[in-house]
């Protein structure tokens, strides 16, 4: 039985001049019948462990606005005002049209010294035309 799941998806995005390597969560998933039980946030938290360890520049995603207290206490951190642009430059994608929060968090020395640049903008992923947004 498959009591949580969730997906990391991971590219690299050029933001202010600078390129990152980026890994976000997706498909983040409890069973109704399981939730309250902690299995997400184990998910969750393992999953953030694993895109540090990773050496990925940041971890990036963006979760419905009800959710945000639940990933901040796995170790997230929101922007403010900061929306994911995805699909494609062609044809973008931005999460503004949700009711959706931005979280991340900084592993690297490059990504902790310019995370101000993140606050109060649009960060292009571009993921595509599948994961049109994170």
């Amino acid at each position: 039985k498959i009591y949580a799941t969730l997906d990391i998806l991971c590219k690299c995005f050029v933001h202010q001049d600078e390129i990152y390597s980026a890994s976000g969560l997706s498909c983040v998933a409890t069973a109704p019948s399981e939730r309250g039980k902690g299995y997400g946030k184990m998910l969750v938290t393992s999953a953030y462990q694993l895109i540090k360890q990773n050496n990925s520049d940041i971890g990036i995603f963006t979760c419905d606005t009800y959710l945000e207290k639940f990933y901040t206490g796995c170790g997230w951190n929101t922007l403010e005002n900061t929306h994911l642009i995805g699909g494609t430059p062609k044809e973008p994608f931005s999460s503004e049209q949700f009711d959706k929060v931005t979280l991340i968090s900084f592993f690297s020395n490059k990504a902790q010294k310019n995370a101000h640049t993140f606050n109060n903008c649009n960060i292009e992923l571009y993921p595509g035309d599948i994961d049109r947004l994170w």
